[in-house]
């Protein structure tokens, strides 16, 4: 295993990236300036972009907490930071969760069938309205999965007939700017009541664009958002805004190409590689799809923050053959009464690749083995979880790797409660 990998693992320094200097400068002062600055263009300040922004600084930093890893042969040892485990704002732990979704979903949820890549997209003119109403976006994903359903039952003639779907909510463009739309894993056909697959040729994009419309049209105008003039003024025009997109198609026996996938779905709206930031000259750097963008500091912050979810907004929605319930019924079903109890549990395989997950996700991710003694190449293990602050302060003192707190402590609120915990709560290494 080790000799695939590209080499010996070495703990992350975030301090030194470009995004975590920025949230440093900057980040308490967002809060400060946000009402007169960013309110009437973004809505009021959210309290989970505090929360979530102080639970970055702590991230990947010895001082609050740590791992010791030791090699028995040599005894050499090193310090591994906690992770903060948020998502859509830390970049290193929503890395590690895409790779944790995507295994999961491809073991657990997708079925070994042909699968297209769908993109739902709505026009800047209503983009908007879910800014300010973000429950507005798990209607609009709803809207998508009506809208490839009716189209799959149309086609094979029965009701009864639904597709899996995955769908993913993204809120960021490619310039870090509000730009609202869906990523979809789609089953290519659907799945009648007795679990028989029916493949079908590609949808037509355009039929289903006029569908999806429609339909957002439809629930826009329930909720009292718009008016059937605006309606009619969107569809007047030669291009309305709405696009569909689903030439992405990855085959049955494509593993790797639908995890590979998985991960493109809900990568993290902030790319360290495409961000630099000048902190001499109080300027950030944003690589886009066409172009280069140049922002202040602040205003980077104010559109990145737009991007993290509510505490318990789920960006990810599973519907038809995939859905939590239909899923559940199946499992049930699979299930045989067992008249002696099992003296040992049987793990799936699923159940076994998470065992030593933080060194599995290292390897997956950045192609390195964080267990592996970079001085005599034997195996290391970690020996203990240091989260007592004395202790944590006397060891660092004694290796010499205490810092003083760079960036203000946050109030005593922030951490009443855990935020995006998505695995156990026991300290998780970086």
């Amino acid at each position: 295993m080790a000799e695939a990998l590209k080499g010996v693992y070495k703990p992350r320094n975030p301090q030194s990236t470009s995004f975590y200097q920025l949230v440093e400068d900057h980040g308490e002062r967002l809060k400060n300036v946000y009402s007169d600055r960013y309110e009437h263009q973004f809505g009021y300040y959210r309290s989970i972009t505090e929360k979530v922004s102080f639970r970055y600084l702590d991230c990947g930093v010895l001082r609050h907490g740590f791992a010791r890893i030791r090699c028995d042969q040599c005894h050499n040892e090193y310090l591994l930071a906690f992770s903060c485990k948020t998502r859509s704002f830390c970049p290193s732990c929503h890395a590690k969760r895409s790779v944790v979704f995507s295994e999961w979903v491809c073991d657990e949820v997708m079925e070994p069938v042909t699968h297209r890549h769908y993109v739902f997209s709505i026009p800047k003119i209503l983009r908007t309205y879910f800014r300010y109403n973000r429950k507005l976006l798990g209607r609009l994903s709803r809207c998508a999965y009506e809208t490839v359903k009716e189209m799959m039952q149309a086609a094979m003639g029965d009701n009864a007939a639904v597709p899996g779907m995955i769908a993913a909510i993204q809120t960021f463009g490619s310039d870090i700017d509000w730009h609202p739309h869906l990523h979809c894993l789609v089953t290519n056909g659907a799945f009648t009541p007795d679990g028989t697959f029916h493949a079908m040729e590609i949808l037509s994009p355009s039929i289903i664009m006029e569908i999806f419309q429609h339909k957002v049209f439809r629930m826009l105008l329930k909720e009292g958002l718009i008016t059937e003039e605006r309606v009619r003024l969107i569809l007047s025009w030669r291009h309305t805004g709405f696009h569909i997109h689903n030439e992405g198609k990855v085959v049955a026996n494509d593993t790797e190409g639908r995890e590979r996938l998985a991960r493109y779905i809900i990568r993290p709206p902030v790319s360290l590689e495409r961000l630099t930031y000048d902190r001499q000259g109080q300027q950030v750097f944003y690589q886009g799809k066409d172009q280069t963008s140049t922002y202040d500091p602040i205003d980077f912050l104010a559109y990145a923050s737009l991007h993290i979810p509510d505490k318990g907004e789920q960006l990810l929605r599973y519907y038809g053959w995939y859905s939590n319930k239909s899923r559940g019924l199946r499992k049930k079903d699979k299930r045989q009464p067992s008249p002696i109890p099992p003296v040992e549990e049987v793990l799936t395989p699923y159940q076994k690749q998470c065992n030593s997950a933080w060194a599995r996700l290292i390897r997956k991710i950045y192609e390195v083995e964080p267990l592996l003694c970079p001085r005599c190449k034997h195996p290391m293990r970690i020996i203990a979880f240091i989260e007592n602050d004395p202790a944590i302060q006397k060891i660092l003192k004694h290796l010499g790797l205490w810092e003083s707190r760079s960036h203000s402590p946050p109030p005593s609120h922030i951490y009443e409660e855990i935020v995006y915990v998505d695995e156990s709560s026991t300290p998780v290494p970086a």
